[in-house]
């Protein structure tokens, strides 16, 4: 941002070190800023938010293509009344940095550092003893746990060690105390609200890729908290974790080598199966392979207007799975799954196969993700691909998506409600005519699709059934 023009300049350096910059039309909102003091991108990249010079707080908007929108930012406190008039927290901030997804800031005054949520209330202050002192901050998280450090040139630092903060690791609950959705204050044991998330984002661990029938946890409690014991299971029960508890006050041997213990080899599949790799996505209408998991220089590739599905399946690299898909000598079954976009695909492929794809509200796939599953004494490499019909894909692109993963899969299933439109009617005429000019060969297009049709009524499976068969046959 300019100070004199007040202009908001977006500036982007690509994967070939191509430095590119543009300025951007300006909505402005009541008052506008005046210079920078500090500013932070949130993770989403869709939001700046920006200290000026007079202290005054801002979001610039980058969500809209070609376009910021900038506004002026009041804080409140979490405990105002959302009802009333807000009531400015009226401190002179002068550094901001952000975490985390949903967003939250930190924001630094001279007394004290405020941590602020994504609406702009304040849930907590961080105070500094020591003000008299100069102190740069520095805010980082794994997710689990996230710190603040006050960084001072003469080594007086202060750390802040903040639990349970980033919300995609919380468990809220509301006043009801059996419903954990929405609700405003996290509580509880972070290790197993962590563990309960796990379960409500990807379900439960699947007897058949392995794992136990039933998990036990063990909580080591020192003898001199044994009276947290039963606030521990009432927490644990309340969760309505899939799983038992066992708390003692020392590490039992038994604990680490139960009779029950899962084979080395099993555990490693499933280890596998936990960690997802990209090993494509798609640019200015080319398919780019990626070699393990991250992009590659392939201009020979995207110079080419035309494109061969072998040339490509050359150009990838399966990272860590090389060595296991290498050693398996038996059949190993391909499955990969299309749809709209936001509709389940990945969760579904995960409740299925016991896999991990990403699984996240308002975040949608990027390319093609592949992971490997052992089910039933049959090994199979499983694909999910990013949803259909986005605005940010043309229709040639989708076409060459959908086309690279059918020529590959065995099954891939297209995960569908009974809303049919024209898109989709015209997409797979798109697909069969895209199949029919590719250089014909014995190794690809040999698989079947299988339609799942989501959301359905049991008494209503038959009639749905004649619907579907009716619809696809009536594409061809």
């Amino acid at each position: 941002m300019q100070k004199n023009r007040l202009s908001v300049t977006s500036c982007a350096l690509d994967e070939y070190g191509k430095w590119s910059d543009y300025i951007l039309h300006v909505e402005w909102g009541s008052s506008k800023p005046y210079g920078v003091l500090s500013a932070a991108l949130t993770q989403g990249n869709d939001d700046v938010i920006l200290i000026d010079s007079n202290n005054q707080i801002f979001c610039i908007d980058l969500s809209q293509e070609g376009q910021a929108n900038v506004r002026s930012i009041t804080i409140r406190d979490i405990n105002d009344d959302p009802k009333q008039p807000k009531s400015s927290i009226s401190t002179k901030y002068f550094a901001v940095q952000t975490v985390g997804d949903p967003p939250v800031f930190f924001f630094q005054e001279k007394h004290s550092v405020d941590i602020v949520d994504f609406n702009f209330a304040r849930i907590s202050c961080l105070e500094i003893s020591n003000a008299r002192l100069e102190y740069h901050m520095q805010v980082f998280t794994d997710f689990v746990d996230t710190y603040c450090l006050l960084l001072n040139s003469d080594n007086k630092n202060v750390a802040f060690h903040i639990q349970n903060l980033v919300s995609s690791t919380c468990i809220r609950r509301q006043d009801s105390e059996k419903n954990l959705s929405n609700v405003a204050r996290p509580i509880g044991n972070r290790l197993l609200d962590i563990i309960k998330w796990g379960e409500l984002k990807f379900g439960t661990n699947p007897a058949y890729i392995g794992s136990p029938d039933r998990t036990i946890y063990h909580i080591i409690v020192p003898k001199e908290l044994q009276s947290m014991n039963l606030t521990i299971k009432k927490y644990f029960n309340d969760l309505n974790v899939s799983a038992d508890l066992q708390i003692s006050d020392a590490i039992d041997s038994g604990i680490l080598m139960p009779s029950t213990a899962t084979n080395i080899a099993t555990l490693a599949r499933i280890l596998t199966s936990r960690v997802p790799l990209q090993i494509c996505t798609i640019e200015s209408g080319n398919i780019v392979p990626l070699s393990s998991g991250t992009r590659q220089i392939l201009d020979h590739i995207l110079s080419k207007k035309l494109f061969q599905i072998e040339t490509k399946a050359k150009e990838i690299s399966f990272s860590y799975l090389d060595d296991l898909l290498n050693n398996i000598k038996e059949k190993i079954l391909i499955v990969g799954i299309i749809g709209r976009q936001s509709t389940g695909k990945s969760y579904m492929m995960n409740r299925i196969f016991g896999t991990r794809f990403a699984v996240a509200a308002g975040r949608c796939t990027d390319g093609l993700w592949m992971n490997h599953a052992y089910i039933n004494n049959t090994n199979f490499i499983v694909f999910d691909c990013e949803g259909l019909f986005s605005k940010k894909r043309t229709e040639d692109e989708e076409v060459k998506l959908i086309s690279f993963l059918a020529a590959v899969c065995d099954v891939t299933i297209l995960n569908q409600d009974l809303s049919f439109d024209r898109n989709q009617d015209h997409l797979f005429i798109l697909l069969s005519q895209t199949i029919d000019n590719v250089a014909k060969s014995d190794d690809f297009f040999k698989g079947v699709l299988m339609i799942a049709v989501r959301d359905i009524n049991d008494n209503d499976k038959d009639d749905t059934f004649i619907a579907v068969e009716k619809t696809f046959l009536d594409i061809q």
